[in-house]
């Protein structure tokens, strides 16, 4: 028995499954680089990278949906009751009517074929019409009730939740106050450990202020595995049947790796990650 791969599989989840040759990594989401102290002989830089998890103010879901008919009237009254009905659920659970908005997107005929003689002739079978109804919610767990309510008027597409922060200046001004301070503790280190003098004044040498979303943040997998043989005739066969294998999706903060200053850094719920990276450069006092 091998306790090593044991206590692994216990630790890390089926995560592991993940594809990391994916675009999700640091660079791909505008992480800070590595730290770059060194300038010149007569100048260095103090870097500070602090982050938070920010929970959302509110959430704004879009729900899509499409009805055919024979004519364009009939595909817009129907489409239009089903909102109606729909609309009226949402506001039962304390959802504004003007927090709610319908947005047309496309009106497109339907084609079928029907067979004439030996031949099949294509004609105009109907239209359909597709619109978005986008919803702004405070409450997380509203979006369950929301999914109930849509598939009772057969809605079944949730196309995307935005988490919004209501006034992200504050979250900046937050960052940049602990980063000021983790910058200060640096530089005393610095200088305590080099003997060098410094000039009193300090310059701004970058900065870099991102927000990373949740729907940027998802990572996705399938945990199986599969026999393989080394004749592949089976593969020839007709009625040859796969099994459906599960793809799971989850929540993956950035990595932690790097950062100064982590605030509130255990999180069960999705969170807006926002990070603040300052540098500052020093002269040396020659």
């Amino acid at each position: 028995m091998n306790l090593g791969m044991i206590l692994f599989a216990q630790i890390s989840g089926n995560h592991v499954f993940t594809d990391y040759n994916s675009n999700y990594n640091g660079r791909e989401l505008g992480l800070p680089k590595l730290n770059t102290l060194y300038l010149n002989d007569s100048s260095f830089l103090v870097e500070a990278r602090v982050v938070k998890n920010v929970k959302a103010d509110s959430y704004v879901a879009v729900f899509g949906l499409s009805q055919e008919a024979t004519t364009i009237g009939a595909s817009n009254s129907t489409i239009n009751e089903r909102i109606k009905k729909f609309i009226s659920s949402l506001e039962k659970m304390g959802i504004k009517k003007s927090s709610i908005y319908t947005d047309l997107l496309t009106q497109y005929r339907v084609y079928d074929f029907k067979k004439t003689g030996d031949n099949y002739e294509e004609y105009i079978k109907g239209f359909e019409l597709s619109k978005n109804v986008i919803i702004k919610y405070d409450k997380v767990d509203q979006i369950e009730y929301m999914l109930t309510a849509a598939a009772e008027e057969n809605i079944f597409d949730l196309v995307k939740v935005d988490y919004i922060i209501n006034d992200i200046s504050k979250v900046y001004d937050e960052l940049f106050s602990e980063s000021k301070e983790v910058i200060k503790k640096k530089k005393n280190q610095y200088v305590d450990l080099t003997d060098m003098k410094l000039k009193p004044m300090g310059q701004i040498y970058g900065e870099n202020f991102a927000s990373f979303y949740p729907a940027d943040l998802y990572k996705s997998y399938k945990a199986f595995t599969q026999n393989y043989y080394e004749t592949y005739y089976w593969l020839r066969e007709n009625n040859t049947k796969h099994l459906h294998k599960f793809q799971t999706y989850y929540y993956d903060k950035i990595n932690y790796s790097g950062f100064d200053k982590i605030i509130n850094p255990i999180i069960l719920e999705p969170t807006i990650q926002v990070a603040l990276t300052i540098q500052v450069k020093y002269s040396i006092q020659k």
